[in-house]
């Protein structure tokens, strides 16, 4: 009997790993607030006030276990400027990995210093991380301005361990704006700024009750 209870305690181990893997990444099939949050994006408009958004061309099929995923360029008629964006959801251990400072650094862009930006809304205040990446290429250099944030179906928001901060919610939202630098602007007249003040009162009420 004695031998038996070490097996039995390692197999217990072995299946509530196995469980929690197995909701981690929906293995039994997408959760109802996960299903829920991802059909909310479609609901997202393309149109918002000056900005009117397209598809984006390309292979966007994002990082694995995201449920829910729209990327879109959005082009202001007025003044031409074009941003585009990531929008995303799923379980929040998937959502909360593969940040901008990573991805871009793994695809060769050197990413600047990390800061935060506020946005005031009509309601409420945003907050996000914004950076820069840059990449040189033969004679050629990309210089992007990356700004990215999370809703948890209340604020759009930051944390430093967002894994920690959102590991209580079912479902959970990460969205990025880039644009590519032409000129030199201060941070405060970007362009984004403009944008984001439109998109993310929009796409809040779009995304309400599509994740808790």
């Amino acid at each position: 009997m004695l031998r038996i209870l070490p097996v039995a305690a390692a197999v217990a181990v072995v299946v509530a790993a196995g469980l929690v893997h197995g909701f981690w990444t929906d293995r039994w099939g997408v959760a109802e607030a996960v299903a829920t949050a991802a059909a909310s994006i479609d609901r997202v408009p393309r149109s918002i006030g000056d900005w009117q958004g397209q598809p984006l061309d390309g292979d966007q099929t994002g990082a694995p276990g995201l449920a829910g995923q729209l990327y879109l360029r959005y082009v202001n008629r007025k003044s031409g400027e074009a941003v585009s964006i990531a929008l995303v959801c799923g379980r929040p251990g998937p959502v909360c990995i593969h940040t901008p400072d990573v991805c871009y650094t793994a695809s060769g862009h050197t990413v600047g210093k990390i800061s935060l930006q506020e946005v005031k809304l009509d309601k409420s205040t945003a907050r996000l991380f914004t950076t820069e990446a840059k990449k040189e290429q033969a004679a050629e250099q990309t210089r992007l301005r990356i700004f990215w944030c999370w809703f948890d179906g209340n604020r759009w928001d930051v944390a430093d361990n967002p894994r920690a901060t959102y590991a209580g919610r079912k479902a959970l939202f990460k969205f990025y704006v880039v644009r590519e630098v032409t000129s030199e602007l201060p941070l405060d007249q970007d362009p984004c700024l403009d944008f984001l003040r439109q998109f993310l009162p929009a796409a809040q009420t779009a995304l309400e009750g599509g994740s808790v």
